[in-house]
Parts: C-alpha cells; structure tokens; sequence
C-alpha cells in the first residue's frame, strides 16, 4: 500500500510538472516553472554527482549528434534534454540545441512543494533500445532487446531472456557506493571495493567470482565477433544475398549493444553461431 502512495505521489508530481510546461491549470503555473535543461543548475548543490556525469557520453550526447552528418532533429528525442523539455511547437533544432542528456532528462528538479526528485519517465529503455530493427539496418543502442533476448525472426534465434532477468539498469551502471547513487554510467566489475553487488545482497563475498566470469563472456564474445567479422570480409562477394546480410545484421546487433556479451551472454554467442553457419553455408 504504501509502495502505491509514492507511487501515485509521484505521478500527480509529473502532472503537475507537465501542466506547468504546457500551460495548465493556473495554480500549477504558478507553484512551478519549467525545468532547466542545464547541468550547471544541479551542480550547485549536486556537485559530486555534477562531476561524475560530466565526461560520460550522456553529457555529450548531442554533441555526437551534431557531428554526425545526416543527424535530423528526430535524434534529438534520446540527445538534447532542452528538446525533451521544450513543449510542442518550440522544440530546437539540431542547430539550435543546447544540452545533451543532462540531469533533468532523468529527473525531476526541486520545485514541487515535497521536493520530488525521482527517476521520470522515459527510462533507460525507451532510448537505450533498437527500436524497429529490419534486416540492412544496423540496429541502434539494442541494449534493452539484448536483456530482453528478443530480435527480429529472420535472425534465426528465438527468444532467450537474459539470466538478470528484466533488471533495473542501475544495479550495475548505477550501484550506490557508500550509500550515494553513482552517476558516471560506466560498468563496475562485482569485485570493486565497496560496491554493492560484491559485498552483500546476493553475490556477497563472491565479487571476484563473478567478475572473472564477466571477463570470460567478453572474451569469448570478442572472439566470436572476430570470427564473424573474418567470414563477412571473405564472403563479401555474396554481400547481397539474404544470408549475407542476416550474418552481418546479428553481427553488428551483438557489437551495437556495447556490453561485449554481459547482457545476455547465451543470446549474443547464439546470434554470433548462427551468423557463421549462414556465412560458411554461402
């Protein structure tokens, strides 16, 4: 019941942030204003966490975007917070964009009377995910469709759910470490002093354990990836054929999730086994 309270707290927060920045009702407007999109408002009091996020990709998320040639202002969904922030009609553009993925993208700031600062959404999935993936496009970011073990049917592999199950993606980018919430996204291995996934909860005492078996997927996943990549270059003559491009797309669904296998390791290596067998059958 309680979980339900703070639940629906939470929500009547979003809507009361969401009425503020649409124009909503006049008593919502008036106790609340718009989010800042700028970092630099949360580091005054945050500036730990201000710090460890600012050399990580989501700070520079839209500076990537605007190197990229071809970017269109629909990348900016996932890569600008002002573009997140900014109500229908007065959204920026690539050009004009400010900030990448900032603090507010994830948070609410201080401005309701309760002080709510909780995760909103969209979560981790709904950019960190491929999205309609087919066959001759190298899919994006799949991270959630890896945990999830779910791909497009002409890869050949059926469903296979990663052993985490349907984890919160801060157990292990996020760990809290002497009780603050760690914000520079990168993996920290089980057995890194004080992190919590090594020294209680279900893997207590046994971080090194799990940290050699971690580093043994991503080997064996390298090296898969290398084999496939091997075969593609050799059977590029037979680029165009079905098989030839299901090889290359399971390839590159493995090496886009960035995880090197940890995800779900069982799924990538079944993705990699099924993209030599169509690529030595050519």
């Amino acid at each position: 019941m309680t979980g339900r309270i703070v639940r629906v707290s939470a929500l009547l927060a979003l809507g009361a942030i969401a009425g503020a920045l649409v124009g909503g009702g006049p008593a919502a407007a008036t106790a609340l204003k718009a989010p800042s999109a700028d970092p630099a408002a949360c580091a005054k009091c945050h500036p730990r966490a201000a710090k460890e996020v600012a050399p990580t990709k989501h700070e520079t998320a839209l500076q990537s975007v605007q190197k990229t040639a071809g970017a269109g202002d629909a990348c900016l969904k996932c890569h600008s917070t002002d573009y997140l922030l900014a109500p229908e009609g007065r959204k920026p553009s690539v050009k004009t964009a400010r900030f990448g993925v900032t603090c507010t993208a994830c948070h609410f700031d201080h401005q309701a009377k309760e002080g709510i600062d909780d995760r909103r959404p969209p979560l981790c999935e709904d950019c960190h995910s491929g999205g309609q993936m087919q066959l001759g496009q190298a899919p994006h970011h799949p991270q959630n469709e890896m945990m999830l073990g779910t791909s497009p049917p002409v890869t050949g592999v059926p469903k296979m759910p990663s052993m985490f199950g349907k984890k919160d993606c801060n157990g292990c980018h996020m760990p809290v470490i002497d009780g603050k919430r760690y914000h520079d996204f990168s993996v920290l291995m089980p057995d890194k002093q004080d992190y919590s996934c090594g020294i209680r909860g279900c893997h207590e005492g046994q971080g090194a354990k799990y940290t050699k078996l971690a580093r043994d997927w991503r080997a064996q996943t390298a090296k898969a990836l290398a084999e496939v990549k091997a075969l593609l270059e050799a059977k590029k003559a037979k680029s165009q054929s079905e098989a030839y491009k299901v090889a290359l797309f399971n390839c590159q669904f493995v090496e886009s999730d960035r995880s090197q296998g940890v995800h779900n390791f069982p799924f990538a290596m079944k993705l990699l086994e099924v993209a030599k067998a169509k690529l030595a059958a050519l």
